[in-house]
Formats: structure tokens, C-alpha cells, sequence
């Protein structure tokens, strides 16, 4: 069984955020730690939304599965005015991430998620 999760960033230049799929591991101790772990710079969360939807986030970009690079399978990106529009387009278990202002937040209950 899988836990699924988005992880969101606010972009730069407008009041827009992006957002990938990822499969695995979607809980607090799996992609929330890797995120605070290894993506606390803009380049390297921006790096892991261009991958495009991911099987499992690993501690660096090279060792992310990628559903677009690595399966060939078609680019999926989301892009949307808010956190939860793009949240809701990606689908989830409950877990969304999201990288604003260099920090990460999350909300496990996306009923509850307000835009910060």
C-alpha cells in the first residue's frame, strides 16, 4: 500500500504554486523528512518539480524515481492560483507539502489547508 502525497512550491514571479505527485511514502517520517532533510534550497525544490510526478523521493535528485525520466512516461507537472486547487489536481492521501519563503509546511488535512 502506498501513501500518496503532493509537494507544492510557491513560484518566484507570481502568486502561482506548482506541484508534483509522489507515490510512496507520502507520511511525516518518509517524504517529510527527506524534504527537510535534502530540498531546503530553492534550486534543488525547483529541480525536484521539473522531475515531474515521482514513484519515491530519494535524498537527492539523481536518486528520485521519475515517472517522465526515468519510466518514460508523459511529463505531469500542476500548476494553479492556489495550494489547494493544485493540491486537489495532483490527488493525495492527505499529505501536502509545500516550500514557500525557504521553509517547508505541511498539512495533513487538505479540508483544513489554507493558503499561507
Amino acid at each position: 500500500m502506498s501513501t500518496r502525497s503532493a509537494i507544492i512550491m510557491k513560484n518566484e514571479f507570481d502568486e502561482s504554486y506548482s506541484g508534483i505527485y509522489c507515490h510512496f511514502d507520502g507520511y511525516k517520517n518518509g517524504v517529510g523528512i527527506e524534504l527537510f532533510d535534502n530540498y531546503q534550497d530553492l534550486n534543488k525544490v525547483k529541480d525536484l518539480i521539473a522531475l515531474g510526478d515521482i514513484s519515491s523521493l530519494g535524498d537527492s535528485i539523481k536518486s528520485t524515481v521519475a515517472y517522465h525520466r526515468d519510466r518514460d512516461e508523459e511529463l505531469s507537472i500542476s500548476h494553479g492560483y492556489s495550494v489547494k486547487q493544485v493540491a486537489n489536481q495532483i490527488g493525495h492521501n492527505g499529505y501536502v507539502y509545500l516550500y514557500k519563503d525557504n521553509k517547508w509546511y505541511i498539512n495533513d488535512v487538505i479540508l483544513d489547508f489554507e493558503d499561507i
